[in-house]
């Protein structure tokens, strides 16, 4: 079987891949739909080639990218590869692959260490030395030992403190150890770093690590106990066990009970006089077995802290953009204003603004970054400034849209597109100036109740996608009654618990139905739109804009 599994832009879920083609994009057509403009309508696909499978870029507009890096032409996956489009994030899993090349790959060493590891690829099946004349504690001093660790693991949560501490009290339970590891299994579920080591005699740091062992007790999940190495039949020919002049070894999954295993501890013995028992092995395996769940209970607690810690900069980053958002409408004589704004997050990138320009002009914007969260905030907060400089330098609002593009191309991500309609609204002459980078058109509702799109047609690019176009001016001008809606997807696009949409014709219903002026109109769609979602979680920033003439 396999899928691809969504890490990033969208709710954690898999998608099988199956033997027909998976066509990506934004079309409704596509089997794997990704709301998103960035993406091409139709992305990329991936399908079956022989007894694999590969990823294809379809002539995509911001390209697709497998383990960072571009890709021009179809490209096999492999288990565990990324894949990327946009700001979405896959990883394409074969499940019947993950046993045989979870650690077939090279153990990543810690800067400063022996660089003689080897690749992890000999598997060999669970087993067992036979004992026999051991150099051992007396248990009078192995129970200390043992009490030591485990206090040790019920009072400290920094793990960089905590496993040389656990590898110093194995030395005293284990006098015959000369040499011990913990190594922790990286995020790739392949490759390995030692966290921890340890040799009796000196400060020699280098990684006397046997692959095969490795790789057979991460294989099989069991520990493992070699009384004799060299004489094992599997294990004892191997370039690790005689170079390193391994003779005695124990190495064991580092796993709380019913958990896969977050890395491996070894300790060894280079004196053929010296053997560990079968009871040694039974102690380490209980000792590996709490360390694990504490471990396990320390990573999440420093994951609780970073989440507190995000979540109060999320609430500053809140507090820090509700500045950059206008205080108040404006109050202008012969017209209304109001407006409306509901990050998803605690922080998002939709985007609005009111700048006055001389006595009677005034120019009126709103925009949505693509994604939510602190990077499409901070973008955000970008564009207010680009705005309202350009507002101020720019009386022709074709020039100044061309000039926000431009610094907008210059700052954050490029997947970062923005989308946004800027208008400069004449209070003397009752005149609207629209241009519009790629946004949904401004609503506009005459006096007599009919619903119009305005200048559709005349839409530009977004923001970020062309940085010298040229962007097209519609005038349209306001009678008494006439009230202009502009308004961002995620009122469209919002979702309810039946996975429905919104959508546009019923936002022109509502419109249509409100009474005629801008406080109403926000607030029968406001209304509405938490009727429709209900429990559902909002899944985009909403912002919305009325505007209109007084029709008296």
């Amino acid at each position: 079987m396999a899928y691809l599994e969504i890490v990033k832009g969208h709710r954690r879920r898999k998608i099988e891949v199956r033997d027909e083609p998976l066509s990506i994009g934004r079309s409704p057509e596509c089997q794997l739909v990704l709301d998103d403009r960035a993406v091409s309508r139709r992305h990329a696909v991936v399908r079956r080639d022989g007894d694999g499978f590969v990823v294809e870029d379809l002539k995509s507009i911001n390209h697709t990218f497998v383990n960072a890096h571009e890709i021009t032409e179809g490209t096999p996956l492999r288990h565990r590869d990324h894949l990327r489009i946009c700001h979405y994030e896959f990883i394409f899993h074969v499940e019947d692959s993950e046993s045989s090349e979870r650690f077939g790959v090279q153990i990543v060493l810690r800067e400063g260490s022996d660089s003689s590891a080897r690749r992890l690829s000999e598997t060999s099946t669970p087993g067992t030395g036979t004992p026999s004349g051991s150099k051992d504690a007396r248990p009078e001093q192995k129970l200390p030992a043992v009490q030591a660790i485990l206090r040790d693991l019920s009072t400290v949560v920094n793990e960089d403190q905590l496993l040389p501490r656990i590898l110093g009290s194995l030395f005293t339970i284990f006098p015959q150890a000369e040499r011990g590891y913990i190594l922790f299994i990286n995020e790739d579920g392949k490759t390995l770093t030692p966290k921890a080591m340890k040799a009796r005699h000196g400060n020699d740091d280098s990684l006397h690590i046997s692959r095969a062992i490795v790789d057979r007790v991460l294989t099989n999940g069991q520990p493992l106990l070699l009384a004799d190495a060299p004489t094992d039949p599997e294990i004892g020919s191997t370039e690790s066990i005689m170079c390193y002049n391994i003779h005695s070894i124990m190495c064991v999954p580092l796993a709380s009970p019913g958990n896969p295993p977050i890395g491996i501890v070894q300790i060894h013995t280079e004196n053929r006089k010296h053997k560990f028992k079968s009871e040694d092995l039974e102690t380490l395996v209980n000792v590996a077995t709490i360390a694990a769940f504490k471990l396990e209970n320390a990573r999440m607690h420093k994951e609780l802290l970073k989440q507190e810690k995000l979540r109060i900069e999320g609430e500053y980053a809140k507090t820090v953009q509700t500045e950059f958002l206008p205080s108040a409408c404006p109050e202008i004589a012969g017209y209304g204003f109001d407006a409306y704004y509901k990050a998803a997050g605690s922080v998002g990138g939709d985007y609005y603004d009111f700048v006055p320009v001389g006595n009677d002009r005034l120019v009126i914007a709103l925009g949505d970054v693509a994604g939510k969260g602190l990077a499409a905030a901070l973008l955000m907060a970008h564009l207010h400034g680009d705005v309202r400089s350009a507002a101020k330098s720019c009386s022709d609002p074709g020039r100044a849209l061309q000039a926000v593009n431009q610094a907008i191309c210059e700052a954050g991500p490029a997947e970062k597109f923005v989308s946004l309609v800027y208008m400069v609204l004449n209070t003397r002459e009752h005149t609207l100036d629209i241009v519009n980078a790629g946004h949904m058109p401004p609503l506009l509702r005459k006096a007599d109740g009919t619903i119009l799109q305005i200048g559709e047609e005349h839409s530009g690019p977004l923001l970020k996608f062309s940085p010298e176009h040229d962007y097209e001016t519609v005038r349209l001008r306001l009678a008494p009654g006439d009230v202009v809606l502009v308004y961002t997807d995620g009122v469209t696009d919002a979702m309810n618990s039946k996975q429905k949409r919104f959508k546009l014709d019923r936002l022109c219903g509502i419109f249509k139905k409100a009474k005629p002026n801008p406080i109403d109109v926000l607030d029968a769609i406001v209304v509405e739109v938490h009727r429709f979602t209900g429990d559902a979680e909002q899944n985009d920033d909403i912002a919305m804009i009325s505007f209109g003439r007084n029709s008296s």
